[in-house]
């Protein structure tokens, strides 16, 4: 399967993820060739920000995370629910 047929297939899965233990969700949109990869926080307000993007670059799927790693700490949810998004890309950037 090549890289785009594989962008395509996480695309048609990630509507609604929930894999994070406090309650976070995880869904992409796909602009252009990318997939854009937003957190809905767990709470009433139903607030959501873009946590990453995937790319394909040179045949291989790529995670270009938005957050710091020296955040890491301060922003549990969407780092938790990032690391289920391991499984499906070649590097994370």
């Amino acid at each position: 399967m090549t890289a785009k047929e594989q962008l395509e297939d996480l695309t048609s899965h990630l509507v609604n993820v929930n894999t994070d233990p406090y309650g976070a969700k995880l869904y992409g949109t796909k602009t252009g060739d990318d997939l854009n990869i937003f957190l809905i926080e767990p709470g009433d307000d139903q607030r959501s920000r873009l946590v990453g993007t995937i790319r394909t670059v040179d045949e291989e799927l790529v995670l270009y995370k938005k957050e710091k790693e020296e955040n890491k700490h301060r922003n549990t949810y969407s780092w938790t629910i990032l690391k289920a998004l391991v499984v499906y890309v070649d590097k994370v950037v």
